[in-house]
């Protein structure tokens, strides 16, 4: 059994010129999966 694993989540807001983009990363089991989201 691993007691090692990790799930957290958290977003990366990012300011561009046509918005602002909010990058969130979740980390499940040392998986990072990443989604964009345009705000």
């Amino acid at each position: 059994w691993n007691k090692h694993f990790t799930n957290r989540e958290f977003s990366i807001p990012i300011q561009k010129s046509s918005g602002v983009y909010i990058v969130k990363f979740k980390t499940i089991n040392g998986i990072i999966s990443k989604k964009i989201v345009l705000n």
